[in-house]
């Protein structure tokens, strides 16, 4: 899921309140983070462990 908006409009609230309603781990990366190695190795571990459903 892609979320984006202005700051402070709740976008990672919302994020992390319906993660835990459906009991979904949040793998957050924004912008400003840098993609080195640990970041994306962490990334494809979620992806690879988890179901789209």
């Amino acid at each position: 899921m892609l979320i984006f908006g202005p700051s402070g409009s709740g976008k990672t609230c919302l994020s992390h309140v319906v993660a835990k309603k459906y009991k979904y781990n949040v793998l957050e990366l924004n912008s400003s983070d840098e993609r080195n190695g640990k970041v994306m190795k962490k990334f494809k571990l979620l992806v690879e462990t988890s179901s789209p459903f």
